[in-house]
């Protein structure tokens, strides 16, 4: 109200000063005249100027909001009563704006500490753009992929997983399985979708299920195992024990008065012996089984990684060397010190050396290399890496299945077992292979 009187006063002010001029100008006074419409004209202006200051100032808010620019302070003690009032509304909406905008942060920050912090991987991307929204640190170690801008770069670099990510449908869970390099991760992949500001996006998130599935898989074995070893040891003993008495038996009616002839006690005898091989072969199965199935106990202690590959390849190399084979050893920087059971360990490395050296057998340049390393989550990795003709893929899923074997001699436990002991020590033991090229089995500690 008081701004519109103002005006008004402007305006009748003017009007007034015109007036003047004009009567100056009758009185053939043009100097004065002029001064005066001058004064009509500077008073005209102000009000302009003022009008122009506000919408400045006006616009100039607008903006600050606009960026999220909330550090402005208006001044209240200079200008009008209403200027002041207004000076006092940007300062108190601004302060409300940046309270806002600092909680927005607030759990902005915190949202993403905790993202970084899950092992789940999160993984959001533009469908559209395909342009990258949020990725955490436990999704570029899963995959080991970079911090990536487009979810193009997937598609260049791993066609494997962008292809199993494009396949999996919004509100689907699945279990996928991606090489990485020369090894492979088993991940559950859970895929959800959302709009904001009129976009659309899709968030994946990813859980490294491998581990899970290998101890899930060794339990239902071990469970089988124990039935196993059960029923077959109840069931071979009596029968080994009959044919010890049928065989003692036998050996005294031979050559008695009105005893069959020699001919059918050794037909007899034969049949026996039969009986009591393969109750004993039974018997040494069911007992192989029972091995297998114990609880493996650790004695850990720290062992230095030079150490230990510097014992194993005095212990192998001699006798690789007389086959042709030769054997490497690189360790890589900053693995050091493992906390292991060092004898289940060494016997875990000498059988995958074994297993490699039947594999590069018919190789001219038959290689095995021992390699140490830590990956980019702290852990130790120890590989052992052979240039053999590798593993068929129909094979692949069975090697570690127990008494499961591709040897004509073989027994089928040592994967198994090797696997066992890994896992006891909270690892994991897993295999890459490409037919022709070599395989290499890695044990994550």
């Amino acid at each position: 109200m008081r701004y519109i009187i103002k005006i008004l006063a402007y305006f009748i002010l003017t009007l007034a000063i015109v007036g003047f001029a004009v009567f100056l100008f009758q009185k053939n006074q043009p100097l004065y005249a002029s001064l005066s419409l001058a004064a009509a004209a500077i008073i005209i202006w102000l009000p302009f100027r003022s009008l122009a200051k506000r919408d400045k100032e006006f616009y100039q808010f607008v903006e600050d909001i606009r960026y999220r620019d909330f550090t402005r302070n208006y001044d209240i003690r200079k200008g009008s009563p209403e200027l002041q009032k207004r000076h006092k509304a940007f300062n108190e909406l601004n302060e409300a704006y940046g309270a806002i905008s600092a909680e927005r942060e607030t759990h902005f920050i915190y949202l993403q500490r905790v993202l970084e912090m899950v092992s789940a991987g999160i993984l959001t991307y533009d469908i559209n753009s395909g342009e990258i929204i949020w990725i955490n640190e436990a999704t570029k170690q899963l995959f080991g992929i970079p911090q990536i801008k487009n979810i193009e770069w997937i598609n260049s670099r791993n066609k494997y997983l962008y292809d199993a990510l494009s396949e999996i449908e919004i509100g689907e869970s699945k279990i996928i399985d991606i090489p990485i390099g020369l090894n492979s991760v088993k991940v559950l992949t859970n895929l959800s979708g959302f709009q904001s500001d009129g976009k659309f996006y899709k968030l994946f998130a990813f859980q490294n299920v491998r581990d899970a599935l290998e101890e899930a898989e060794s339990t239902a074995w071990k469970r089988l195992l124990s039935v196993m070893t059960h029923e077959i040891m109840n069931s071979v003993a009596p029968i080994s024990s009959l044919a010890d008495t049928l065989s003692g038996n036998i050996n005294r009616l031979k050559g008695a008065p009105g005893s069959i002839n020699d001919f059918a006690f050794d037909d007899l005898t034969l049949g026996i012996e039969t009986i009591k091989r393969r109750s004993d072969g039974l018997f040494g199965f069911a007992q192989a089984y029972r091995s297998l199935n114990k609880t493996i106990e650790l004695n850990i202690s720290n062992v230095y990684i030079e150490d230990l590959f510097d014992n194993l390849y005095r212990l192998m190399a001699p006798g690789l060397e007389r086959k042709g084979i030769r054997l490497e050893v690189e360790i890589k920087e900053p693995v050091s010190i493992l906390h292991i059971d060092r004898r289940l360990m060494e016997q875990v490395i000498i059988n995958l050396i074994t297993n490699a050296a039947d594999a590069v057998r018919e190789k001219p340049d038959a290689r095995i290399s021992l390699f140490a390393s830590t990956d980019v989550s702290g852990k130790a990795i120890l590989k052992v890496i052979d240039n053999g003709n590798g593993i068929p893929p129909d094979l692949l899923d069975k090697i570690f299945i127990p008494f499961f074997s591709t040897k004509k001699k073989g027994s089928g436990i040592g994967l198994s077992l090797s696997r066992q002991i890994v896992q006891r020590h909270k690892g994991g033991l897993r295999v890459r292979t490409e037919e022709g090229k070599g395989s290499v089995f890695t044990i994550s500690l």
